[in-house]
């Protein structure tokens, strides 16, 4: 906890006002808020007592004065006699982040979103982060800055992939931002409040940042607004949207970042985006956008582009006209990988990251053949391969793949008689062999209608796998298949692995026909399994069981367990599948 020492007293007022400025603009509100519950609970000292007064420390007299208005006489000094307080306390915390995690996880996975990677893109498009001609770097600097907020207790990850703030923190942060209160009106947040209607606002003319986030706003079509100085807005999660005026958007010279994502009910763009000149991150990701204004190409600043789950876009015609682009996410869009996409996509030299669906097999090959595209996908949907083939073996070429959506395909087989134990490193070189495929940087899988499969014995080379999915594909008969597995000694699947989803699985009889470690797993969930009686767990495994739970409907839990002390070690995690 010593925040002290290794950040704030190095730095002067002005770069501390920065730090905190970051941590209370970004972390979206979906989940906060559910923290709240814990200052509800009366304990004589709070968590966030805790992590104010270490602030206190360091940031000298007017944040102490900050400390003794929330935290209220005698607790600070009082702090020993308050520590078992403090240690239920944070058992209880521990357990509504638990259930927290438990639904924001299924959450993020239906939309395909990284939380903590997000707010990095924003810090990039924004120049926080500086200058990196390479977005794996600068996401990797991010990375560090929030590992910083993340020790500093200033930040509290729920997950790999989620982090939190605690309201009182963030209270406390835009007081700061906002000249400790001079000057309220360069932050206008209002997220979460029900709006029904953009806020009244005293001097649009000073306003940098804006969050409407989470409210029922159906159209904003207020025109006497002049946004001169706005650089970011979040308009996300305003379900019932429907209408931007131009007359908006027309000011905003200056906006940088633009967040609409999950808004379903908007389908189109004003022309007017065209006077957007310095936008740099739009998201449109969950929406109903069906086309893209002719205006949309003038946004030459544009680096980041998210059109993840466009499902009625047509057209992404021109796109090649947008040359700073290096993020441009297409996963579940109506816009597939075809060979006319592909060949717009090759005219964009500065691209880096790639996440796409592919449904032809001539798309697919030309990405394949451009080593250059092929290493910026990351996220790779395949879809409709029934009539010819699909070898997940071509995949390997595409040395950054992290997730991989395989639906309604007839996958062949991938042969695992080579010995690969010595190739699974963190050196990519031997992705460059087509004859040793080897999945070093997948970490999310999800296979669904593929009825060819009968085994994924080749997940042994796909060390770094952290969520495993197979839905409805009738032909899978076991995971990881024995004899073939014979030919790679010493390789123990599934030691990341923290999710294993196998649903409408009819003929599935076996995960691994021994016991596993699975030192890091967090949930099993398991329906219409009829044929898999028998887990691969021990006594040792799981040994994280205070955040276990194996999901299954109650008449599949007749379990065969490996012995006594296994099945009173994970009877108790066995939850109702919902």
């Amino acid at each position: 906890m010593s925040f002290s020492s290794s950040v704030l007293s190095s730095l002067p007022l002005r770069k501390t006002r920065f730090i905190l400025t970051l941590f209370f603009e970004y972390v979206p509100e979906t989940i906060y808020r559910a923290s709240r519950s814990y200052t509800k609970m009366n304990h004589h000292m709070s968590l966030i007592y805790i992590q104010l007064y270490t602030l206190s420390v360091s940031g000298g007299q007017t944040v102490d004065g900050i400390i003794r208005c929330f935290c209220g006489k005698g607790y600070i000094r009082n702090l020993k006699k308050n520590l078992k307080a403090l240690e239920r306390g944070m058992e209880d915390l521990r357990a509504i982040q638990d259930v927290v995690k438990n639904k924001v996880a299924i959450e993020e996975t239906r939309h395909q979103q990284r939380r903590k990677e997000k707010l990095i893109d924003y810090w990039i498009c924004e120049g926080f982060i500086g200058d990196y001609p390479v977005t794996k770097r600068a996401r990797n600097k991010g990375y560090t800055m929030l590992g910083t907020l993340i020790r500093a207790n200033l930040l509290t990850e729920l997950s790999a992939e989620i982090v939190v703030m605690h309201d009182v923190v963030r209270e406390m942060a835009l007081w700061i931002a906002s000249d400790f209160g001079k000057q309220k009106e360069n932050f206008v947040v209002r997220a979460g409040v029900g709006l029904h209607e953009v806020p009244e606002v005293k001097d649009w003319g000073a306003v940098r940042r804006m969050s409407l986030m989470k409210n029922d706003i159906k159209e904003i079509t207020c025109s006497s607004s002049k946004c001169s100085e706005l650089i970011t807005l979040f308009l996300q999660y305003n379900r019932n949207l429907t209408n931007i005026s131009g007359e908006f958007l027309q000011s905003m010279k200056k906006l940088v970042v633009l967040d609409l994502w999950n808004n379903y009910f908007l389908s189109e763009l004003p022309e007017q985006i065209s006077e957007l000149v310095s936008l740099q991150y739009l998201d449109l990701s969950f929406t109903s956008i069906e086309q893209l204004p002719d205006g949309f190409l003038e946004l030459k600043k544009l680096y980041h582009l998210n059109l993840t789950y466009t499902e009625r876009l047509c057209s992404l015609g021109g796109i090649s006209k947008l040359l700073n682009l290096r993020i441009l996410k297409l996963l579940g869009s109506k816009v597939h990988g075809d060979v006319s996409l592909v060949k717009e996509l090759q005219l964009l030299e500065h691209l880096q990251v790639l996440t796409m669906t592919v449904s032809t097999n001539s798309g697919l090959e030309q990405i394949s053949d451009d080593q250059r595209l092929a290493n910026c996908i990351t996220d790779l949907g395949i879809a409709g391969f029934l009539e010819k083939p699909f070898d997940l073996s071509s995949l390997p070429s595409m040395e950054n793949l992290y997730e991989l959506f395989v639906d309604s395909c007839h996958v062949v087989e991938i042969y695992t008689d080579i010995k690969c134990g010595e190739q699974i490193s963190t050196d990519a070189s031997h992705l460059r062999n087509p004859k040793i495929p080897c999945f070093t940087n997948i970490s999310r899988l999800i296979i669904s209608n593929c009825h060819s499969v009968k085994d994924l014995t080749w997940l042994l080379f796909a060390p770094n796998l952290v969520d495993l999915r197979i839905f409805d594909s009738r032909g899978v008969e076991e995971i990881i298949n024995k004899e073939k597995e014979t030919n790679l000694t010493g390789i123990t699947p599934f030691l990341k692995l923290e999710r294993l989803y196998l649903l409408k699985l009819t003929k599935l009889e076996s995960i691994y026909w021994s016991s596993l470690p699975f030192p890091v797993l967090i949930d099993i969930a398991l329906r219409d399994c009829p044929r898999l009686r028998k887990l691969p767990l021990n006594a040792k495994s799981a040994p994280r069981l205070e955040r276990f739970d194996i999901l299954m409907d109650p008449h599949e839990n007749d379990i065969e367990w490996e012995d006594e002390d296994t099945k009173n070690r994970f009877l108790p995690s066995i939850r109702r599948f919902n």
